[in-house]
């Protein structure tokens, strides 16, 4: 089942949907989407190795979208938590999981920003295309990062995948300092685009 998001959340929620018109085709799009399973991104998949390493054990996947990577974590053995703001994509979530027979993936409704999840809850995060949404704006943005750093358990590892010009990047990785993250790296994968870039973090 989806879990219902807070009260204090749904206020905020109906205002997106309401404002931006185009969010409310996301979710059709995402059930389109899941017709042609395009494939885990390269970089997700090369983190595997490296959160079994550290002992992760619980990862939430924030914008999960159809949960191609919170599935890939739940096929690798993690408890996998797909969070996403729209309710039809965790649907499909759900459904896919059914399908494969997966237990051990939670789906969880909510935005970025605020996150129905205790302190401390997860020993990884994953962030992917989230933070450059378009009806993001940078105060969001900045919530986000520090919601995502409490959620992480201290030593928690987060990936982090957006799309930005460099100078608003910059700007981006001084919260990931207020938030108590450390940046450990920051690439551009070598399977796409120039502005296109992977921060890995740990919290402090």
């Amino acid at each position: 089942m989806v879990e219902k998001v807070t009260n204090s959340t749904e206020k905020r929620l109906r205002n997106i949907l309401k404002d931006r018109e185009l969010y409310g085709d996301y979710g059709k799009k995402l059930l389109l989407m899941e017709g042609e399973k395009k494939p885990p991104f390269e970089t997700v998949v090369n983190a595997i190795p490296f959160f079994k390493e550290h002992g992760v054990k619980k990862i939430i996947d924030i914008g999960c979208g159809i949960g191609r990577h919170s599935l890939l974590f739940a096929r690798e053995g993690f408890d996998a938590t797909a969070f996403d703001l729209s309710k039809v994509a965790l649907e499909a979530v759900e459904k896919r999981a059914r399908e494969e027979k997966l237990e051990n993936v939670h789906t969880l409704q909510g935005d970025a920003w605020k996150i129905p999840a205790q302190d401390g809850a997860f020993d990884a995060a994953l962030s992917f295309r989230v933070l450059d949404a378009p009806f993001y704006t940078t105060e969001d943005r900045k919530e986000a990062i520090k919601e995502m750093a409490r959620v992480l358990k201290p030593g928690g590892d987060a990936l982090v995948v957006l799309a930005l010009p460099k100078k608003e990047l910059d700007e981006l990785l001084e919260t990931f300092k207020d938030a108590k993250l450390q940046v450990t790296s920051v690439a551009l994968p070598a399977e796409i685009f120039v502005d296109f870039w992977v921060i890995k973090a740990k919290k402090e």
